[in-house]
């Protein structure tokens, strides 16, 4: 005969398998909060693996690292579904797992790696109204009066409503291989203690109105 320690813990176990706790499944389709004018709020439908193979959660919940951030499971994602309070009624995806199909990045220790061949954009937005957009084909620093942008084929853009200002405690070199343009309204190039110019091969002053040269001794030759 049983004890009523042994009976209790039957029935302590049996209680617990009963309950939904943790379960692995696969993405079927997403609900990302796409427009203001959705009702989506970051959800997913997933069907579950293991014993409960078969049965597809509709709208699951997707927890998040930091409210403001999203990443959005793709469809066949591996996931961790978690159950509040043990209840089949209320799972939450909790994470995403690397399996044999879907193997992780290269990586080492300490390092931080985000490589991804569905990615199609990432955006950062802050306070403040400054934004980094990066796509696969250029990277854009935006702060609303000033942009820079970068694209893949290495052109290199700024604008801005304010001053550059462009300083060194040492040398600044400008190169290129093809033609340097500088045009505005006024140019004021000055010097210190030195003032070169000069071409290899040909050169030319062009002046819509008067040409001025001043020194304490003018060479022309």
């Amino acid at each position: 005969m049983e004890s009523p320690i042994e009976v209790l813990d039957a029935l302590i176990l049996k209680k617990l398998r009963e309950l939904k706790i943790l379960e692995l499944g696969v993405v079927t389709s997403v609900f990302p909060h796409s427009d203001s004018n959705d009702k989506d709020n970051y959800e997913c439908n997933l069907m579950l693996l293991g014993e409960g193979e078969g049965v597809e959660l509709r709208r699951v919940p997707i927890a998040t690292q930091h409210i403001g951030l999203t990443n959005i499971p793709n469809v066949g994602d591996l996931v961790l579904v978690a159950f509040v309070r043990g209840d089949s009624n209320f799972p939450v995806v909790i994470g995403r797992l690397y399996n044999d199909e879907d193997r992780p990045p290269i990586n080492k220790e300490g390092e931080i790696v985000l490589s991804s061949d569905t990615l199609k954009r990432m955006r950062i937005k802050m306070r403040g109204g400054l934004r980094i957009t990066i796509t696969g084909n250029s990277i854009v620093l935006n702060t609303g009066k000033a942009s820079i942008n970068i694209d893949k084929d290495g052109n290199v853009k700024i604008d801005t409503d304010g001053e550059i200002i462009i300083s060194s405690k040492k040398g600044i070199e400008i190169k290129s291989i093809d033609k340097v343009s500088i045009k505005s309204n006024s140019i004021n190039i000055e010097g210190d203690t030195e003032f070169n110019i000069k071409a290899n091969a040909r050169g030319s002053i062009n002046v819509g109105g008067n040409l001025e040269l001043k020194g304490g001794i003018v060479k022309i030759n």
